[in-house]
């Protein structure tokens, strides 16, 4: 059932997005008042609460303006516009210098605003303040809910009181309502202004006018009576909170039918709601017709002329004591059943009707004022009980809203910080290059380039780093190996000895994502070269050629402990960074050669493939 906890809950998750999906510093909410004037009804934020304190004390701010005047009002910044030079006076240091305000309309009235917050000046876009105004139509049902939803809660307290309520006093109400024709509420007060007279409680004024009833025959009678209609009564207030347990239209009126049948000593009844298309009328729940009779009133257009159907369309009521006044009244309406007497009253939600309650008596039936007061109390108790369930399902379908729109704000969310953290990543990658670039474009030393390199490259590209430069003649020239963690030497100057760059294939660029979910069949010498990488406690792993136009130079590997750490953009990377290095190494040994006087021998052997 809901709470207003839970409208409370939903109005903080509806501030929250909307501070979301307008990029905002904070948001708030601004209802009016009963006596009209504008008051603050919820903030995201300290900043937003002091913004909303102040334009409430003020009566003057872009959120008031909406609220009166039912327009939007975005304020790029609130210092530069003389309109609000008291609001930013009153506000301080925590107010906002940017607010878009958005009215929340209410049954066609303007009942408050909605305002995103910025601390800084700042543009609102037209999707900001789109979203903004869906949201606060969302509000303003939020908030229309959350009064109904009051008016409902404190009828049904009021019943619950009811059902407390000393037995003894409604006794003598039955009495005096049989044995004087009072109205209840005249009877009450008959027994209250006794009670004040005389300086007595109530409880004993009521077992005085009791004991009187008891005294005579005709007492005795006029107490069967109230008795019987306090009996009534009670099994009203008693059935109204079992109404308040149902959960569906269909067991609301069920409960109805039943209990009207019971206390009216009817033979039948039935309740009928108009259908979502507003045109038909539908029969939800009734007992005591035959199919024959009940099947051509299962949906009726609101058009035809019937009992029913003219108290859901107009809100009227038939009282119809034989089927003599039945067919006067409805000449035209083919009676399928043998029931004498009828009655159908309206059931009505702010004061629309929304359907029908109708009963059927055997025998001709004159309908008392007792009767009449007791049926239209039972009509207005199931559509109060319908009317909560209706609050009810507009409450579910607002979270479900408003859960959607939340969902739609952290994806956007997660993705601009996905997007943030890629771009950061790719800066990162262009400055990593860079800087190698100018070190290697600066050094005529090979191997202080690679050792450069190698460090440079640690932890930025791994745990560890392991760059093998080859002789022409295939035997290793120079080989670096780094480092991240002083504690992480072992696995690295293992690989420098492993057969890992011995294989066949060790040429070719090798990625593996996740070596702990590698097939042996997906890599080159499988179960052997996957052993190497478990024994080194390798969790991914890079390694590309150091490769120049006409030969192969040796080899890059780069490592880390941690699965998953390299994906193709890392590959790539190394790639780039890998052609780099053999482009500097070409260019010292060239620089070398001739500094020494030495011809470049030309190199025909092929770039090797295994």
């Amino acid at each position: 059932m809901t709470t207003p906890a839970d409208l409370d809950g939903l109005l903080t998750q509806l501030l929250a997005t909307a501070r979301t999906v307008a990029a905002a510093d904070g948001a708030a909410l601004l209802t009016r008042r009963p006596d009209g004037q504008p008051g603050p009804s919820g903030a995201s934020g300290a900043a937003a609460a002091a913004f909303q304190r102040a334009q409430a004390e003020l009566g003057d701010g872009p959120g008031v303006v909406a609220a009166e005047r039912g327009i939007l009002v975005p304020v790029a910044d609130l210092a530069a516009d003389p309109r609000w030079d008291r609001l930013v006076t009153a506000a301080g240091p925590a107010g906002a210098r940017a607010v878009a305000s958005v009215p929340v309309r209410l049954g066609g009235r303007v009942a408050g605003s909605l305002s995103a917050l910025a601390a800084c000046p700042r543009e609102w876009a037209p999707t900001e303040v789109a979203a903004l105004e869906s949201l606060a139509e969302l509000a303003g049902r939020l908030v229309q809910t959350a009064e109904r939803l009051e008016e409902t809660r404190a009828e049904v307290a009021q019943l619950r009181r009811a059902l407390d309520s000393r037995v003894l006093i409604e006794q003598a109400k039955g009495v005096l309502l049989a044995r004087d024709g009072l109205e209840p509420g005249a009877a009450f007060e008959r027994l209250r202004r006794q009670a004040r007279n005389s300086g007595r409680r109530i409880g004993e004024v009521a077992a005085e006018v009791l004991a009187s009833a008891r005294s005579e025959r005709s007492r005795d009678r006029a107490h069967a009576a109230g008795m019987a209609a306090l009996r009534r009564l009670l099994g009203l207030e008693q059935a109204a909170a079992g109404f308040a347990a149902a959960r569906t239209p269909a067991e609301v009126a069920r409960a109805v039918v039943d209990h009207g049948i019971e206390s009216l000593g009817a033979q039948a009844g039935v309740v009928a709601l108009v259908a979502a298309d507003g045109r038909s009328l539908e029969l939800v729940a009734s007992s005591g017709y035959s199919p024959e009779a009940e099947t051509p009133w299962r949906r009726v257009p609101l058009e035809g002329d019937a009992p029913l159907v003219e108290a859901a369309r107009e809100g009227t009521d038939s009282w119809l004591p034989t089927a003599t006044a039945f067919r006067a009244r409805f000449p035209d309406v083919a009676l399928m059943d043998a029931y004498q007497a009828r009655v159908a009253v309206a059931l009505v939600i702010d004061g629309r009707p929304v359907g029908a309650l109708g009963f059927s008596f055997a025998r001709p039936h004159t309908f008392t004022s007792v009767d009449r007061r007791h049926i239209h109390a039972l009509a207005s108790r199931c559509a109060q009980a319908l009317e909560r369930i209706q609050l009810a399902d507009q409450v579910r379908s607002a979270r479900t809203k408003l859960a959607g729109a939340q969902a739609r704000a952290v994806t956007a969310q997660r993705q601009a910080i996905t997007a943030q953290a890629n771009a950061m990543r790719a800066r990162e990658q262009v400055n990593f290059l860079a800087e190698v670039s100018a070190m290697l474009a600066g050094s005529a030393k090979v191997e202080a380039v690679l050792e450069q390199m190698a460090w440079l490259a640690v932890p930025r590209l791994g745990d560890w780093c392991l760059v093998r430069l080859e002789a022409p003649d295939g035997t290793v020239r120079h080989q670096t190996v780094a480092y991240g963690d002083r504690a992480d030497t072992t696995a690295p100057h293992q690989a420098a000895r492993a057969p890992l760059l011995e294989q066949p294939g060790a040429r070719r660029p090798l990625l593996v994502e996740r070596v702990d979910q590698t097939r042996p069949e997906d890599l080159p010498h499988g179960d052997e070269l996957l052993g190497q990488l478990k024994a080194l406690d390798v969790g991914s792993l890079l390694r590309v050629p150091l490769a120049s136009m006409t030969r192969v130079l040796g080899t890059i590997v780069f490592a880390a402990h941690r699965p998953g750490r390299y994906t193709t953009a890392d590959l790539a990377l190394a790639e780039n960074l890998a052609r780099r290095a053999a482009l500097a190494v070409e260019r010292a040994e060239r620089t070398r050669r001739l500094t020494a006087g030495v011809a470049a021998p030309r190199v025909s052997r092929p770039q090797r493939t295994g």
